[in-house]
């Protein structure tokens, strides 16, 4: 359950002021993503960041995962900044992106959710150590790709896949050949990808399910196709008790002090994926419209790469995240899940 604590608030060590230069609006952002928190203050941080060279400035909101999930971070930040509220209305595109499970208010009778059991494709054993999965540092390497979301949607739905298990099957297949290019052979890649419960409230309601992404044995739209039929299957499974069971294992570990330890030394994914639905139409911010907005989440553990999409308008925005151990191949991975993207785009015209 939330626990709130009444404690002093000052806004002028929570509202800031940067100003920098258009090349250099990443780097700030990144730069804010590293700052350590304060655990005597409310964990949040809104910047604004002047771009003189280019007319135009940023806001860059930063959060600790403990005050509320994605979803409702951002639907509180819309309903607090933006000029006019704006929310799906008749004719809207059909949501897709990460499932939304409903939670009962008892456990199924068997823990499927847990272990797994009867899921095709989706196998517990550990994976081989790679180079993208070693303990974190602090820093990031960052870089964006956009692409149409209309034709990543329609795409996808020629291979009865989604948004999401698009963006899956792209980040896995980019991974990998970085791997093989660097000599790993043909790396088992499980990604861990988020899921989060909707709800009108602000709060943590977040789990992940992990997908193994199929190897290329087969044209790329029946590779896809097999993928999403792993993900459905997976999803039809997922139920809210076993994230409370998950918390308790983690509670557990920090409790022994073996929480650090553990996620650093894990083999059980490779990656992770966070996809987020955006509003239908640019926010405006103080009578200014939004022209971009580009996600950001942290690195933990020893996953040091991961992508963080955000759909808004009629764009997909996928921003590639690298700490220092895996900067040195961001510009390939970033190329690479353009190139799968954007080969899912044309499977609608195959």
């Amino acid at each position: 359950r939330l626990r709130w604590i009444p404690v002093a608030v000052d806004l002028a060590f929570h509202l800031r002021h940067r100003t920098a230069l258009a090349g250099d609006l990443l780097d700030v952002a990144a730069g804010i993503l590293s700052e350590p928190w304060d655990p005597r203050r409310p964990m949040w941080t809104m910047t604004v960041v002047s771009i003189p060279d280019s007319g135009h400035s940023a806001l860059v909101w930063s959060s600790h995962h403990v005050l509320a999930d994605g979803p409702s971070i951002l639907r509180a930040l819309l309903l607090l900044v933006q000029d006019d509220a704006l929310s799906p209305g008749p004719g809207s595109p059909p949501r897709d992106g990460p499932p939304e499970p409903q939670l009962g208010s008892r456990p199924p009778p068997r823990p499927r959710s847990v272990w797994g059991r009867g899921e095709p494709g989706i196998s517990w054993r550990l994976i081989p150590r790679t180079s993208v999965n070693q303990p974190v540092t602090p820093g990031y390497a960052l870089r964006t790709v956009e692409v149409g979301l209309g034709a990543l949607h329609r795409g996808a739905r020629s291979c009865g896949a989604t948004i999401n298990d698009a963006l899956l099957w792209s980040w896995g297949q980019a991974v990998r050949n970085v791997l093989r290019e660097d000599g790993q052979g043909d790396a088992r890649i499980v990604v861990s990808s988020m899921v989060t419960r909707p709800t009108g409230e602000i709060g943590n309601r977040v789990g992940s399910f992990r997908v193994p992404v199929p190897v290329r044995a087969e044209p790329d739209a029946d590779s896809l196709s097999r993928l999403a039929g792993i993900t459905r299957s997976h999803k039809r499974r997922i139920a809210g008790w076993t994230w409370w069971l998950t918390a308790q294992f983690f509670r557990a570990l920090a409790a022994c002090g073996q929480y650090r330890r553990f996620v650093e030394r894990q083999r059980s994914i490779t990656t992770m994926l966070t996809n987020m639905r955006g509003p239908l139409a640019p926010p405006a911010i103080l009578g200014r419209r939004v022209i971009r907005a580009i996600p950001l989440a942290p690195l933990v553990g020893n996953v040091t790469t991961m992508v963080a999409a955000l759909s808004c308008e009629e764009r997909l925005v996928v921003s590639v995240l690298c700490s220092p151990e895996s900067a040195e191949a961001i510009d390939r991975l970033a190329q690479g899940v353009r190139e799968e993207l954007l080969a899912v785009c044309g499977f609608s015209s195959q």
